[in-house]
């Protein structure tokens, strides 16, 4: 998206932040974007959200919910 529009996406840099962490440099993952991890726990509960069983899918539901809502305001805040 910033190649098109000049404008950075709302998960820009969570390839990097995923391969810094993976090499231990936690540092350069928070610098990247922090909420990385959580969106790929947000994306894979997205995915399975038709398996899990009824009390954790409330549940699971929120966790999407909020990871998505706070990946927003740090995308806003980061403009």
């Amino acid at each position: 998206m910033l190649f098109f529009t000049g404008q950075i996406c709302p998960t820009c840099g969570s390839t990097r932040a995923i391969l810094s962490l993976l090499r231990g440099n936690f540092k350069m993952y928070v610098s990247y974007q922090p909420m990385a991890i959580p969106l790929v726990i947000a994306v894979v509960l997205c995915i399975h959200l038709q398996f899990i069983k009824k009390p954790l899918k409330e549940i699971s539901a929120a966790i999407v919910g909020a990871t998505l809502f706070l990946n927003t305001v740090f995308y806003i805040l980061r403009l």
